[in-house]
Order: C-alpha cells, then structure tokens, then sequence
C-alpha cells in the first residue's frame, strides 16, 4: 500500500545580521526604460537568483529572488557581495538542510506526527522518468511552458531537463528494472510461459511485436512482464517471428525455462511454433 505523500506545514524562518552586503534601502528610485539602455551580456551565473533593474547614470539594483533584499549590482562592485548572500541566504532552498513537515498518515488513532524532509534533485528527476514511461507522456513534457509554471508553484527549487536528457533517463530506468527482472527469473524455481501479439502500424506496413513473460514465484502469486517490444521487418512470416522470439529467449536467458507459448490462429503462428520446437 502506497503511503500518503505528507503536507507541508508553515514555516517561518528569520534573515541573519550577519550578512555584510552592500543594501540598498531606497524604495523610491526611478526606474529607467530598458529598451534605452544598452546592456552588456550577464556572464555571472549569481544572475540567476537576483533581478537585475537598471536604474540609470549605471546604477544596478539587484533583488535576491528569495529574500528580496536589494543590492547595489553595478560592474564596478563586481559580484562577490551578491554570491556572499547567497551562500547565507537563509530562505534560498539549497541552504535549507531540512524541512519541517506535519505528515498525513496516522497510527493507532494517534494525531498525525511531526517528520523531516529534504528536496533530492535526483530522487526528483528519477521519480519524473517513472512518470514519463508509466503514463505515456512525450519526452518534451518539461519543456512545457505552463507545466513549468505549475511545478514552480509547488517548488521553485525543480529544474527542468530537455527532451534528450529524459530520454536518456527513461532509458537508464529500463535498464535498472531490466536488471532487478533478470536477477528475479534466474532465482526464479518455476517455468516460464510466453504470449505474443503482432500487429501492422496503418500506411507503413510496419510490423510490431510484443512478447510478455508470466511465471509464478514461490508464493503461488502470478507475475507477467513486458520482456521485448520491437518491429519485425515485412513479410512478417513465421521464421521470422521464431527468429524474434529466440532472440528474446536467450537475451533474457530463459530458454531452458520455457515451458509453453500462447499464440491466436494465425497460420505464420504454425510455422513459428515448429521453428522454436
């Protein structure tokens, strides 16, 4: 049973006075129309978490985006002050060790119980390849712009990945589930069985072929797993098929296991089945 994912509680946290940066304190300054000020490329990556205004005469105003303090960000002042802040920003998320959190699962009619959490940027990216394979999305979903927006909302401290870098995930997270399944059939005590169904794609006259592997564990429950999913080139005769299926066999090493194949009439099927015999 999956437990309930627990609801954050509300959390105040007070800045240090510690910190030494140039502030500004000004909330009256004027400021100068963009498009008439030529500005040189940012190629500081402290950028990133501050809002940079121009003021006019030079003058620069920087806002943390997590503490909204505000910073003289001129060029003349470099940006040692602002990365200074960050590393003690007390409301940047990267220096948060932990959060405190109210979960919403109970025991014993006990109230729910206070917990700790914190943010993994690799369980994150993980979990979102699991949901890409499992549902069907596309692999350019993170460059959604309003799935963006909605996620900054939950938690701003998400990065997003482009299509190419999913795709190596959801790869990389079929290859570990591959792995945990060959390790599972090889201490496996039983047979194994094998059903197959082959369809052609409409105007390609493209074959295709699933091959699902079911067997029984040693406390009776049945399993039946998605061993090999592939295209089989035209005319998708019978040797071909056998072909297909030995292949598939012996890359999961179940050869010596197999204990029967079920498959429809149809008659490229006959001839597969005395091929593999």
């Amino acid at each position: 049973m999956m437990s309930q994912s627990p609801t954050p509680s509300v959390e105040v946290e007070v800045g240090s006075n510690t910190e030494r940066e140039t502030e500004i304190e000004s909330e009256n300054e004027v400021e100068v129309d963009d498009g008439l000020i030529k500005r040189r490329k940012t190629r500081s990556e402290v950028w990133d978490e501050f809002e940079k205004k121009h003021l006019g005469a030079g003058k620069i105003r920087a806002t943390c985006h997590h503490y909204k303090k505000k910073f003289d960000g001129s060029s003349k002042n470099g940006t040692t002050h602002l990365r200074n802040h960050l590393k003690t920003c007390c409301r940047r998320p990267q220096n948060r060790h932990s959060q405190r959190l109210i979960t919403s699962v109970t025991s014993g009619g006990k109230p729910p119980r206070i917990g700790t959490w914190k943010f993994d940027a690799a369980k994150s990216r993980i979990a979102f390849a699991n949901m890409v394979a499992f549902h069907d999305y596309p692999f350019n979903m993170a460059e959604h712009r309003y799935f963006q927006e909605y996620v900054k909302t939950i938690d701003p401290r998400i990065k997003f990945y482009s299509r190419n870098t999913i795709r190596a995930d959801v790869k990389k997270v079929y290859d570990a589930m591959r792995v945990q399944l060959q390790a599972t059939l090889k201490r496996n005590t039983s047979r194994v069985s094998l059903t197959t169904d082959l369809w052609t794609a409409e105007h390609q006259n493209l074959g295709y072929c699933c091959v699902t592997c079911h067997f029984l564990d040693d406390d009776w429950v049945m399993h039946k797993k998605i061993i090999a999913f592939g295209m089989i080139p035209s005319p998708h005769t019978g040797i071909i098929l056998s072909e297909f299926i030995k292949s598939t066999t012996l890359a999961w090493n179940i050869d010596s296991m197999l204990f029967a194949v079920a498959v429809d009439n149809a008659s490229s099927n006959d001839v597969m089945i005395r091929n593999l015999k």
